[in-house]
């Protein structure tokens, strides 16, 4: 009967400690067809309905049961004990594939423990299931099981809670999961509660770990500079821990925090000291974790080739691991390099591919982010209307967390959508929001990434002094930050464009521009150099030099070409046809535009400058004829049309 304690199967020395049965009582069993043997594995299983039954006949002995169970949760608080002392090394994968076949009974051992208040017991198990919930991804299930011990143990202690070391470890495991996941549970109160206890006690290894929560909460409410004391104070003590797994936890945060806070030379030279230790150790979750951090590091450095590597090489890691979690973070990642690179089409599949394993895993946070991204891409294609609504999920979410710095994304993001949709009041205004957030936080490159944003909204529904006004802080902003220089000049000077060309001032927009072209060729951001191109067409044509225009709108097709974008296909296509056949051959001319108006997903303010090049063409064709062309322009195939011209 005592066998009928075992969820899902069990191994033959579990048997022998929780229910003496010797390997000749197993054979019997199994010779009987009551018991199953595994001959791949050597475990044991019972029929659900039988064990059923047996568990029944054993409750009924509320001694023997009580012995059956208390047996059953020491046997596994030791057994996991001892595994978990392999999860940060080379024989972490085995270990965990161990672990992950005795989870049925883990977890109800785990609980027995808890209700029975045996602390020693729970001590031995709590943190190897976070190390556990954190290896395999399930961070969501890891908090529900962590959020039912908080409260039987709460109900079992009641003002004896306060004073309890291991109800206070319990309810940092809490937080280490649910922030992961952006559940409610994600206050830093009880961490700040516990701390001092911590501390009074001497207990190095809880002060470290829960400076690192802290750190985190910080991070994610936007006050790096507290995070950083945090996390540098966390740092301090790893001298006296000299044990790899906080290294490893305090590293990966200190260098993420460098990384947010704008200081990527730091952040590298943390990660890279990571990962030497992280491929010392042998343990592929962590040299998966690490090459992640140090991935997206490089991407922020604009360092693409190096960033893809990291990502791939992560992702191989995790695959292997069988970890969805941190893969959906993974494929977040990898899409983003796809997007610097103007392969939008591309980073919409791995952005999907986010959504779903993040949607599947219950992260919230990993969700929001993900759709943040995913609209982004679904913006650089055109699709402004199906952009919108995911950067307004991904704020409700952020909002409900009060992560301040997903909140200054999302409105980020949504602004430039907003704009594009020609909405300029709500784009100025959630740009005005992000930036006051961002202004908190401090990251140079977030500000301007915003200003940017700002400038353009204010620019579109016509407030040029404001945008003026902006656009000068961003440069003043780039001066003060010369580590930043290029890319925060950079940033700027893109930002300058329209408010320069929509004003006529088209030998600006030249100049602005001269200085960034190369280099965006260079690091391959082909949506930038469609955008910049473009104006430069466009102010080309302004100054009378036709040939200068010619070249740069086909050098703005190109990129449009290598994107996938139809924004820059079209509004190309309508600048050439004016050009090129507006005097020899205006039913082409009017064609070409048709074909950019009906098929371009371009951005309002675009899309009313090339409503306003066919109507100058208009009175060029008699009425008739203009119908004609217009609806065999219709009937043309974007793309192809500008693959021909390129060719041509």
């Amino acid at each position: 009967m005592k066998l009928s304690v075992f969820r899902g199967g069990w191994t033959r020395d579990a048997a022998q400690e929780v229910a003496a049965a010797s390997l000749r009582h197993l054979t019997t069993l199994v010779n009987k067809s009551l018991v199953r043997r595994d001959a791949a594995s050597g475990r044991y299983s019972m029929h659900e309905l039988l064990r059923q039954y047996l568990g029944a006949r054993l409750a009924s002995d509320a001694e023997a049961e009580r012995d059956a169970r208390a047996r059953h949760a020491s046997y596994y608080g030791a057994w996991l004990s001892v595994q978990q002392a392999s999860l940060n090394g080379a024989q972490a994968k085995t270990a965990l594939n161990l672990i992950q076949a005795d989870m049925e009974n883990i977890i109800p051992a785990f609980q027995w423990t808890v209700s029975q208040g045996a602390f020693d017991g729970i001590e031995k198990m709590q943190f190897a299931l976070v190390l556990i919930a954190e290896m395999t991804g399930r961070f969501a299930e890891g908090a529900r099981i962590f959020e039912d011990a908080v409260d039987r143990l709460s109900r079992r202690l009641g003002a004896e809670a306060a004073e309890n070391l291991t109800f206070w470890r319990m309810r940092l495991c809490l937080f280490m999961l649910a922030g992961q996941v952006g559940d409610r549970f994600m206050s830093i109160d009880p961490i700040l509660e516990a701390l001092p206890l911590f501390r009074e006690r001497g207990m190095d290894c809880d002060v470290n770990l829960a400076l690192n929560m802290l750190a985190r909460g910080a991070m994610l409410a936007g006050d790096y500079e507290d995070a950083k004391a945090r996390a540098q104070e966390a740092v301090a003590l790893l001298e006296r821990l000299d044990d790899p797994l906080f290294s490893a936890i305090t590293l990966d945060n200190l260098s993420y925090l460098h990384f947010l806070s704008g200081d990527y030379g730091e952040a590298e030279r943390i990660a890279v000291m990571d990962l030497r230790r992280a491929d010392a150790s042998g343990s592929e979750f962590q040299m998966a974790r690490v090459r992640n951090t140090l991935g997206e590091i490089y991407h922020a450095m604009n360092q693409e080739e190096k960033a893809k590597a990291l990502f791939e090489e992560s992702d191989a890691f995790f695959r292997a691991l069988g970890n969805h979690a941190y893969l959906a973070y993974v494929a977040t990642n990898i899409g983003n390099v796809l997007h610097r690179m103007g392969r939008y089409a591309e980073s919409v599949i791995r952005y999907e591919e986010s959504v779903r394993l993040h949607r599947e895993a219950g992260n919230r946070r990993g969700l929001a982010e993900a759709s943040n991204m995913l609209a982004g891409a679904y913006l650089m294609l055109g699709e402004f209307r199906r952009a919108i609504p995911y950067h307004q999920q991904a704020l409700e979410v952020f909002r409900g967390m009060s992560d301040i710095r997903g909140v200054a994304n999302s409105l980020a993001m949504l602004s430039s959508a907003e704009s594009s949709e020609g909405n300029y009041a709500d784009a100025v205004a959630h740009a005005e929001e992000s930036l006051r957030l961002r202004r908190q936080m401090g990251n140079p490159m977030d500000i301007a990434d915003v200003m940017g944003h700002l400038s353009r909204a204010l620019v579109f529904s016509g407030d040029f002094a404001r945008a003026g006004a902006v656009l000068e802080e961003m440069r003043a902003l780039a001066s003060a930050n010369e580590h930043l220089r290029f890319p925060l000049s950079s940033i700027a000077a893109a930002s300058a464009v329209p408010y320069y060309l929509l004003q006529g001032e088209f030998q600006q927009v030249i100049e602005t521009t001269a200085p960034y072209l190369q280099a965006l060729e260079r690091l391959g951001m082909t949506f930038v150099l469609a955008a910049m191109n473009y104006s430069v067409g466009r102010a080309h044509l302004g100054l009378g030099d036709v040939d200068s225009a010619v070249r740069a709108h086909h050098r703005s097709l190109r990129a449009g070409v290598e994107s996938a974008s139809s924004m820059w296909q079209a509004s190309n296509l309508a600048e050439l046809a004016v050009i090129t056949y507006a005097e020899s051959d205006p039913a082409r001319a009017v064609s070409w535009v048709s074909l950019a108006l009906a098929h371009g997903r371009m951005a309002q303010w675009t899309h009313r400058h090339v409503e306003t090049l066919l109507e100058l063409l208009r009175p060029r064709l008699p009425a008739g004829a203009f119908a004609t062309a217009v609806e065999r322009g219709q009937a043309l195939d974007l793309l192809a049309m500008a693959n021909t011209i390129l060719q041509s």
